[in-house]
């Protein structure tokens, strides 16, 4: 199965999953969101760094989660430490789990642009509106001015490159991205709605540096 078709499906699942079970599970994120990684390996040399930074990020949620461990499980520890006033467990760092949901939106806001921008065959438009609305609020000055300048001047691939190198024709990747994007945004919804509901929404505001 092609990449990109495989990162649909794995959300897809995730997101039906949602409606059969009590909770969405931690380790079926990190599963679907090993595909965000081997996604952003195509695009160039210079996000090396950030496939490095997502996978070393959902391999703490692995390392640190049994096989039963939900968001639900995850919200009720962080109450639970923020009223004891005790150290967060050390498995599992929220922030982690913050940072991959900020990936899995990007990566949705970087194909709904190439789906708005229709053939287009640049990549830095996408990719540097997805950062302005995604992460950009969280960053520093200095880190806004940075990544504005490194997706503009380096070596991000054209549309016709990235679809060569997945395999895709534009139409197959239309199909994928599309629904990517309606799967993933339902996993985002359901993880701000439950931090949202367990009063947790500072939790998701966190500020990186």
């Amino acid at each position: 199965m092609p990449m990109l078709e495989e990162l649909a499906k794995s959300f897809e699942e995730l997101a039906h999953s949602l409606q059969l079970e009590s909770g969405l599970k931690i380790l079926r994120l990190v599963s679907a969101c090993g595909h965000i990684t081997t996604f952003i390996s195509h695009f160039g040399s210079n996000f090396a760094s950030v496939q490095r930074e997502f996978r070393k990020k959902i391999g703490v949620l692995k390392n640190a989660s049994e096989a039963d461990h939900t968001l639900v499980f995850v919200a009720d520890l962080i109450v639970q430490d923020r009223k004891t006033r005790r150290p967060p467990e050390k498995w599992y760092n929220s922030r982690d789990l913050v940072r991959v949901k900020r990936s899995i939106a990007m990566l949705r806001v970087i194909f709904e642009q190439i789906l708005k921008n229709n053939r287009k065959d640049s990549l830095t438009g996408p990719v540097n509106v997805a950062y302005d609305n995604i992460l950009a609020p969280y960053h520093s000055y200095i880190a806004n001015r940075f990544v504005h300048l490194f997706t503009m001047v380096e070596d991000l691939p054209t549309m016709e490159k990235l679809l060569e190198q997945l395999g895709e024709t534009w139409d197959s990747a239309v199909d994928h991205m599309d629904r990517y994007v309606k799967a993933s945004k339902y996993v985002t919804d359901h993880i701000e709605n439950l931090f949202n509901s367990y009063g947790l929404a500072a939790v998701l505001q966190f500020e990186e540096c």
